[in-house]
């Protein structure tokens, strides 16, 4: 820099273009971070939106062969199947229960099994032995529905402890149980 005595300091000056040029690197450098983070999420997006298509058609695919059902035990058999196949359950069990049967299992397990209750995690054993003979299974959805004449329970189990957390979305299960239960009761009528 030029002092005011008119000599030069001895270290070379940086004048203002030097400045511009490194907040300018210094820009491009935050603009490309950006650009890696907003192309990752826009991966991620497009992640889960392929994952909710195949969904979409699985269980557009489920609730058209359940439509065409007749009665409790090929619908029974259709939705088994279908997570067995689609989702590499390890278990899964779809019943009905009289009124006594279902009070019979909350107090055996102590959870509530009022119209519409879905359980998911990983339960203890004594819980996971009322719902599944399998006592391999280490976590499940269990899902309770309301029919005309009694209760439905859906049951899927895993191996894996960690498979179905008590966090998780229950959003498909609500749906897979609310198709169950019109169909059944259409069956009914």
């Amino acid at each position: 820099f030029q002092a005011e005595d008119g000599i030069r300091d001895s270290v070379a000056s940086r004048g203002l273009g030097d400045v511009y040029k490194r907040q300018l690197e210094m820009q491009v450098r935050k603009l490309r971070d950006e650009q890696s983070r907003l192309m990752d999420m826009l991966t991620g997006f497009v992640s889960t939106g392929k994952e909710n298509e195949e969904l979409f058609f699985k269980s557009k695919n489920l609730t058209l062969s359940l439509i065409s059902s007749n009665k409790f035990d090929e619908v029974k058999k259709t939705v088994e199947l279908f997570f067995q196949e689609n989702f590499e359950v390890d278990s899964c069990i779809l019943e009905t229960l009289s009124d006594a049967e279902l009070q019979k299992l909350e107090k055996i397990t102590g959870l509530d099994m009022n119209k519409d209750a879905i359980h998911m995690g990983p339960l203890s054993k004594e819980k996971m032995a009322a719902f599944f003979s399998n006592d391999a299974i280490k976590s499940a959805v269990i899902s309770v529905m309301k029919l005309e004449k009694g209760f439905g329970l859906l049951k899927v189990g895993s191996i894996e402890a960690t498979k179905y957390l008590g966090d998780g979305d229950t959003t498909f299960i609500e749906y897979i149980r609310d198709v169950i239960v019109r169909v059944l009761e259409s069956k009914e009528a």
